[in-house]
């Protein structure tokens, strides 16, 4: 890797790329490498807003809050890509492929790959509690800080982020209250009944689970945190951890073209709608999803690197060859066991089958028109990757060219 401390070249030049991705996540960083799978010999040039090498993300609500240790790399130190750290793509020019950089500097590019992922949603109510929020290696480090000293902790956000946090928090021998408005947990994930079953496995651990509730108001006291709810519940608890969703992180580069929460709109070839040599992946992206004929955007790892390589495939064949027919597929573990689902990740109106798995796990399988959508599984793994290979082996009903 090459970072920006080894070109030279006075500030507000120009740096020409054939590719520049914006965002070193996980999906930026598959394209990079699978561009270069491919034999592309181009330049490319990542940038990213962090300045720390590219890292894995999903350890840190759970790993990394427990040890510390410096994250796992993307990248190892001889791929050959250029890297710009710790400096923001401030704005992006897609008819021109000019991007321009919160230094001033300006960049070209014949690809435009906008991989700049989510950021947290934040709520004005809780920043009297000054609480933390889950999306770098520096705020699950200071996190960690904050546990290590800590007794009690009030997650706000019962989605898997917040469970893995609250998960991690009773190993590590904390009191834990789990805060979530819907009326089950991760409630943009599954459905109630194996929602219930998350909520259960939380309960036997010693968690405060508590559903249909809201925080009405937080008030800092002697180094505590009074945190009342809306049933007039009033817990006081060390430190705020808030997990209440995510927010496609791209308005400011591109403007208000596409509304806030569908992503940045593109098509099945993940080309950016209007532009076809410019791509989003990853959480960033709204596309429209041939295996379902619908626009979808997709938080989870395995669809960003799975979008990541059609990107690669039609930047390197110069034309839509490729496209992103993603079966949806998210995993997270709490307590020791693993939360799995699969599919379509709209299941509503399909019929579903609850069956036990030996050992004591769980499996609910979603059928319309006696075809299987989508599953769900507690410690159904084996169960979960038949149905997911089953489901990835069923034919594209549409195709756009």
């Amino acid at each position: 890797m090459n970072t920006e401390q080894d070109r030279s070249g006075p500030p507000g030049t120009g740096y020409d790329a054939d590719v520049l991705i914006v965002g070193a996540s996980v999906a930026g960083v598959r394209v990079a490498q699978a561009l270069r799978a491919r034999e592309f010999s181009g330049r490319i040039l990542l940038v990213d807003r962090e300045d720390r090498d590219p890292y894995d993300k999903p350890p840190l609500s759970k790993e990394a809050l427990r040890t510390g240790d410096d994250p796992t790399p993307l990248l190892g130190p001889n791929f050959d890509v250029d890297l710009m750290l710790g400096v923001e793509v401030a704005s992006i020019d897609l008819r021109t492929g000019t991007a321009r950089l919160s230094d001033g500097r300006r960049l070209t590019a014949t690809h435009i790959v906008i991989a700049t992922g989510s950021d947290p949603r934040k709520l004005e109510a809780l920043d009297a509690a000054h609480p933390h929020y889950l999306r770098t290696f520096d705020e699950a480090n200071r996190l960690k800080q904050a546990l290590s000293s800590a007794h009690t902790v009030a997650v706000i956000g019962g989605g898997f982020i917040g469970l893995e946090v609250a998960s991690t928090a009773r190993a590590l021998g904390l009191s834990v209250a789990v805060i979530e408005g819907s009326t089950h947990l991760a409630s943009r994930a599954l459905p109630a009944e194996p929602a219930q079953l998350v909520a259960d496995l939380h309960r036997r651990h010693g968690v405060d689970v508590c559903v249909q509730t809201t925080v009405a108001e937080v008030l800092p006291v002697d180094g505590s945190v009074r945190v009342r709810l809306s049933d007039d519940r009033e817990l006081t608890t060390d430190l705020v951890v808030a997990g209440v969703g995510a927010r496609p992180r791209y308005p400011e580069l591109i403007g208000t073209e596409f509304p806030s929460t569908r992503g940045v709109v593109c098509d099945h070839a993940m080309r950016i709608v209007g532009h076809k040599k410019m791509y989003a992946v990853g959480d960033v992206a709204g596309w429209l999803n041939p295996r379902y004929g619908r626009y979808m955007r997709l938080e989870n790892w395995t669809s960003a690197r799975e979008q990541a390589v059609v990107v690669a495939n039609n930047i390197v064949a110069g034309d839509a060859i490729s496209v992103a027919s993603v079966v949806p597929y998210v995993w997270s573990d709490q307590f020791g066991s693993r939360v799995q689902l699969v599919g379509d990740d709209d299941v509503s109106g399909a019929a579903v089958e609850r069956t036990a798995i030996r050992g004591g796990g769980h499996l609910f399988t979603y059928t319309r028109r006696d075809q299987v959508v989508a599953a769900i599984g507690l410690n159904a793994q084996a169960e979960i990757a038949r149905i997911r290979q089953q489901l990835v082996n069923q034919s594209v009903q549409q195709q756009y060219r």
